[in-house]
């Protein structure tokens, strides 16, 4: 989001010490967890390149059959390295960590313009177990069901959203009670949601949903019936405690014997022998080695590092290969269609005491309440609420503008900003307050991703081409209104927001609130929302701009699948980190030929 280090920031030495040094405490005389294997066999059933969101649920389930062996390859490290990864919100301090792999954009003319390097974007991206479900802020959110009624009903067969949504009860273990009986929810799956609306920052959501019925919106549940409405934001966590798939999948099943886990092994290529991919190669230890998979490979490293070890095994643009000198094994569009989410700011002080501000983070009382009870600041996302609705212009089923509520007002040295940009909005000091954050939900532009080098350390090019259609600045501007008109709102002028705090010198060139001031703060100010997707994308055989087929098969190579967030066909109306597991939950099934969630189908058969 808009800070690095919100909360316990990297300047918090003696708290996070305090922290760290409690949680080894803590972890003397339990049990051990399962450790990684250092040893790889020669040969394995199925060979997985990348422990994230997708990679480490599809280790799990592909291993629950016996009668197969499993090899999850991963990057980075175990996540039990960081220990602030299990406290909610400490993710940010870890961004520029050894678990980051700490990506920037290319120059991007059109946006950037006030980001501490100027016109490039950070993107960050978990290299640990867990992957970015490590790193994110923990949002529960699957999209609009018409995302996926409208992949299937453009040739991904067995996509629409009554074929996904029992693969998203799957996983889901609910821990909030009004939801609990809900048949859009379930409360048996492994991964835990609950509701920030019930801790230390419920004020503030209270505050955000009245606010959106001023507006005239719903209060909604935006994993049901009707995602267009405020809500409390539905998180990852549990008791307190990031609930990553590494905590909630990967970690449970390590005792596996069939199950093998390698860290710090780094992918550099597919192997691919007359079009059937038959093994992979990756450095260990300074070592390179090859490991064969007796049925598939499947690439699960995300939509930045699927496309590139794609594109270094052969698989992609003929032009582009053939500029790097890569014998062309397919020739397919991996790399393009490159879609994200960007998010604009509108910040405001308050005479409220809820917010998070770094002082509060650092107390003895906030400390001790997390490392006892699990409760406090430090147990939160901070990401409060959540919002969906559609622009004037609008023209789908889905929605096309989200509004996040951030907890906190930040100051100017812990955010992604120039410095002296960033003190004119922001300022020095911590103050209580809030972010609102409006997020365009499906740019028109599209991005790609490409090689750098045939380095498989090179971090490849990534060009998002933010906002190269004119219909997204238009509707950037609409949903920053709307987040600004929050601020005129009975709910938010009871604990004295005010707008003034965005009129600053760095827009003195245009009228306060004219459109050419909201496009000069959006130039200036938006960033990622972190949500990267369809590098390479699915769909129908015939779909000559597709990498993979409806059951996630590399079209063109044998025993090769992509299972991340790479194959969305579009990003989805929402954040992106539910659907990763959801893919990895219904592609375990299409791999191992098995229907596993027959009885939640059945349970929601009447759901229209």
């Amino acid at each position: 989001m808009i800070s690095r280090e919100v909360g316990v920031a990297s300047t918090v030495c003696l708290a996070t010490a305090v922290l760290i040094l409690v949680w080894r405490i803590s972890r003397r005389g339990k049990k051990q967890k399962p450790k990684p294997v250092e040893k790889v066999e020669e040969e394995y059933d199925y060979v997985i390149v990348g422990a994230g969101s997708s990679g480490a649920v599809l280790a799990t389930r592909l291993s629950e059959d016996p009668d197969c062996t499993v090899l999850l390859l991963e990057a980075g490290g175990e996540e039990t390295e960081y220990p602030l990864t299990a406290i909610p919100l400490t993710s940010l301090p870890l961004w520029r960590t050894g678990c980051d792999w700490a990506y920037y954009t290319e120059h991007q003319d059109g946006t950037g313009w006030a980001h501490r390097k100027h016109k490039k974007h950070f993107w960050p991206r978990g290299k640990v177990l867990g992957g970015s479900s490590m790193l994110n802020l923990m949002q529960y959110v699957r999209g609009s069901r018409y995302d996926y009624d409208d992949w299937a009903a453009n040739g991904c067969t067995g996509w629409g959203y009554k074929d996904v949504l029992p693969y998203f009860l799957k996983s889901e273990g609910v821990q909030i009670k009004e939801l609990k009986n809900s048949k859009y929810h379930n409360t048996d799956g492994p991964l835990a949601v609950c509701s920030e609306g019930n801790g230390k920052l419920a004020k503030l959501t209270k505050l955000f949903v009245e606010a959106g019925k001023e507006l005239g919106f719903d209060e909604v549940d935006y994993n049901g019936e009707n995602q267009i409405g405020f809500s409390a934001s539905q998180v990852t966590i549990r008791d307190g405690v990031r609930a990553s798939t590494a905590k909630e999948f990967l970690r449970p099943a390590m005792h596996r014997k069939n199950l093998h886990v390698a860290v710090r092994a780094h992918v550099t290529k597919v192997v691919i022998e007359s079009n059937i991919a038959t093994g992979v190669t990756f450095i260990k230890n300074n070592n390179k080695q090859l490991v064969k998979a007796r049925k598939e490979v499947i690439v699960s490293s995300g939509a930045i590092n699927s496309p590139q070890l794609l594109l270094l095994s052969g698989i992609g643009p003929k032009k582009h290969l053939d500029s790097l000198g890569i014998p062309v094994v397919a020739d397919l569009p991996v790399g393009e269609n490159l879609d994200d989410h960007m998010h604009s700011l509108v910040k405001t002080t308050c005479n409220t005491k809820d917010s998070v501000t770094e002082p509060k983070t650092k107390s003895l009382w906030t400390l001790l309440k997390y490392v006892l009870f699990k409760k406090g600041h430090l147990s939160s996302s901070a990401l409060v609420g959540s919002a969906f609705m559609k622009s004037s212009i609008c023209t789908t089923k889905y929605p096309d503008i989200q509004i996040h509520m951030f907890g906190l007002h930040p100051r100017a040295s812990n955010t992604l900003h120039s410095l002296e940009k960033a003190t004119e909005m922001f300022g020095t000091e911590w103050k209580d307050g809030v972010c609102i954050l409006p997020i365009i939900l499906h740019q028109k532009g599209r991005g790609r991703i490409t090689l750098k080098s045939t380095d498989a350390f090179d971090h490849p090019n990534i060009d998002p081409n933010y906002l190269s259609h004119p219909d997204d600045m238009k509707i950037f501007i609409e949903a920053t209104k709307i987040a600004m008109s929050l601020l005129d709102t009975k709910a938010f002028k009871k604990v004295g927001a005010n707008k003034e705090g965005m009129n600053v010198a760095i827009f003195k060139d245009y009228e306060f609130l004219s459109d050419d001031y909201y496009e000069s703060l959006i130039r200036n100010f938006a960033c990622t929302v972190y949500h990267p997707t369809s590098t390479c994308r699915m769909g129908a055989n015939s779909d000559t701009n597709c990498v993979v087929d409806p059951e996630l098969k590399v079209k063109g190579v044998s025993n090769l699948r992509v299972v991340d967030a790479s194959i969305m066909p579009q990003v989805i109306s929402g954040n992106t980190n539910a659907p990763c597991i959801m893919i990895a939950e219904k592609a375990a099934d299409l791999i191992r030929g098995i229907d596993s969630v027959a009885v939640l189908r059945q349970r929601v058969r009447d759901i229209k």
